[in-house]
This record gives structure tokens, C-alpha cells and sequence, in this order.
């Protein structure tokens, strides 16, 4: 045996015998857990980022070079979206102790970035006598305002849900923070997010109809768990206006968490609901108007965050503004060329 395998085994075994380590239930057993940290902790050594893309690539590329060094048979590949469940049923501390011990590694957690994806029409594709034209989809970092990754899309034929879909696997997005308007406020846009240890905030309206009236009778016999009051002001604490209006926000968060919901929805695991309402005044006008929002999340704590993750996911709009008006998109015409094609014979 080669003295790296030799070191392989003997970390195997202790991963084995170490106390503490597996924190999982009967039902998370699927998956023989000294098996998947050595494949992740192969992974680590081997250079990967610490995405858990890159890293289950490398277990299933070199799956079968793992299990002969361990001299181990019998044990498919972890799939990518359990990957991220058996993890989160480890003790971080143990295992890092036995990492550092073996190989002189210490875990270091990489955080995890806001995404906004939107999608917008560009109107100067929409052909007479059509209502839809070219599309495009962006995902904006909330922290800067840089668009990540682009797509575009026909409004005429295709969805921009399937492709907000597309581009959340292509860039190895699902494991980040994403934030979404209703529309993607379905299972299966979500699902993968909550499997590959991401975080979802989604708008929640009438197109999820019967959620929502679950929510609204919730907050209606409920008292929220955490409350946060917002105004934009100067720095001597007077409320300023922006865009010719004063506006104040109050978020009102509940914990869903234990809440029955229908079964679709199950894989999603929704645990947080924000109302927002919002107290808009025109300055010029003195003219009043108020509007409550709603949004689910996965995520079940770090209500502050979620709170500026939702004022953060209008960073699309802003993107999407300054094309319109800065490079004025909304003004450019497409023509439409058609080829007639004529067979020889």
C-alpha cells in the first residue's frame, strides 16, 4: 500500500471510531458517513474551492480510486443534492480536529453571496401586433450591483422560469443566496436551492394562491417573531426623501417552520415569512399610499439579513433602470429577417 493510501486508511478508520462526529438520525443513514468526509476531505486536499459542486465532482470522478485505497467496496457516489444534507448533520468541530491532526488543515467557511434574479423585456424586439418579444434574465450580486451571469429568452415561446432554472445550476448558483419575485415561487425552483445548502427569499402572491392564504390567516391569530422599522435618513436622523418620496418600511417576521403545509411544498422547507408594509409619501404632493408585501424563506434565523435581503433584491430593478434610460435599450428596434429557402433540384 502506497503511504498516501496508508494515510488515507488510518484517517478512514478514525473517522469511524471518533465519538461525536455523526450527528444524524436513523433516517439519514443512507449513506456511510467516513466514506463521504474522506471523499470531501480528498476533495479539499486536491485543490477544490470548497463549492460543493467542484468537490462532488471530484467524488464521483475519483470514486472508485478512493474506496481501492481503503480497500472498500460497494459504495455509490453521494449524490450532488444529499451532498449537502449528510453534511449538515456533522459535528464541524470534530471533524476539523481529526482534519487538522491527519493533514494540517483547518476548514475556513467561505460566505455565501446575495443573488437578485429578474427578468425584463426588451422592448424594442416586440414585433407589431405582438405583446412579447426578446427577454433577458440577470443575476445582480445585491452587495455591488455586478451582474454574475445573463441569459436570454424569446417572451413569445420560451419561460423566463426555466431560464432563472438554467442559469442557478449553470453557474453553481443553488448553493448561494438567491432572491426571486413571485413568479419563481415554485417547488421546483426552489427545491434545488434548499438541497444544495442555498438560501431562497421569494416573493409570495396570488399565483400561489392557497399559500398565501395560509400565511395571511397566520399572521392574522399570530404575533410576529421579530419586528424592524426602517425610514431612509440623514445623518442628523431626519427622514429624507428619495426619487420625490419619504418612504418607511416595517418588516414583521413569523416563524413557519412548524406550520402544516401542503406536500408539494415539502422539500422546500419553508421556515420564515416576512410582511412588509410599506409607507410611501410623495413629497410634492403630500399624497399617501401604503402597501404590504409578503416573503418565504428557508432560511430560519438571521431575520435582520432577510429583512435587508429584501430592501437588496431591487438592485435587478436598478440594473435594469439604467439600461433603459442610461443606454437607452427600451428605444432599440430589431428587425426581423426572414430567409426563403428554395430547393434545387
Amino acid at each position: 500500500m502506497l503511504p498516501c493510501q496508508e494515510q488515507n486508511k488510518s484517517f478512514f478508520d478514525q473517522l469511524q471510531n471518533v465519538e461525536g462526529l455523526d450527528l444524524r438520525d436513523t433516517r439519514g443513514l443512507r449513506h456511510e458517513l467516513r466514506v463521504v468526509l474522506l471523499g470531501v476531505t480528498m476533495a479539499i486536499l486536491s485543490n477544490r474551492d470548497g463549492n460543493l459542486s467542484s468537490i462532488h465532482r471530484y467524488i464521483v470522478n475519483h470514486n472508485t480510486r478512493i474506496l481501492r485505497s481503503i480497500n472498500y467496496s460497494n459504495h455509490s457516489p453521494i449524490s450532488r443534492s444529499q451532498l449537502p444534507n449528510v453534511l449538515e448533520n456533522v459535528c464541524l468541530k470534530t471533524f476539523e480536529g481529526i482534519l487538522f491532526a491527519n493533514f494540517g488543515v483547518i476548514l475556513s467557511e467561505q460566505e455565501r453571496q446575495w443573488f437578485a434574479l429578474d427578468g425584463k423585456d426588451l422592448k424594442g424586439s416586440i414585433e407589431m401586433g405582438h405583446t412579447r418579444g426578446e427577454s433577458i434574465v440577470l443575476a445582480v450580486t445585491h452587495k455591488d450591483r455586478t451582474v454574475q451571469s445573463q441569459d436570454y429568452y424569446s417572451g413569445r415561446k420560451d419561460s423566463e422560469v426555466m431560464t432563472v432554472r438554467n442559469i442557478l445550476k449553470d453557474n453553481n448558483l443553488e448553493g448561494q443566496k438567491i432572491s426571486m419575485d413571485a413568479l419563481h415561487c415554485k417547488p421546483h425552483t426552489l427545491e434545488p436551492i434548499n438541497e444544495s445548502g442555498g438560501i431562497y427569499l421569494v416573493g409570495l402572491k396570488e399565483n400561489q394562491r392557497e399559500l398565501l392564504s395560509e400565511c395571511l390567516d397566520l399572521i392574522r391569530f399570530s404575533k410576529p417573531t421579530f419586528n424592524l422599522i426602517q425610514a431612509d435618513s440623514h445623518l442628523d436622523g431626519s427622514i429624507k426623501a428619495q426619487h420625490g418620496r419619504i418612504e418607511k418600511r416595517e418588516y414583521n417576521v413569523y416563524d413557519i417552520s412548524r406550520e402544516q403545509k401542503h406536500e408539494r411544498w415539502k422539500n422546500c422547507k419553508i421556515s420564515t415569512l416576512i410582511a412588509v408594509k410599506r409607507d410611501i409619501t410623495k413629497v410634492k404632493t403630500q399624497k399617501k399610499h401604503i402597501q404590504t408585501s409578503y416573503y418565504i424563506s428557508n432560511q430560519n434565523d438571521k431575520y435582520v439579513e432577510l429583512c435587508h435581503a429584501v430592501r437588496g433584491h431591487w438592485a435587478v430593478e436598478v440594473n435594469n433602470h439604467i439600461r433603459d434610460v442610461t443606454f437607452a435599450e427600451d428605444d432599440l428596434k430589431s428587425k426581423k429577417t426572414i430567409y426563403h429557402v428554395q430547393s434545387l433540384v
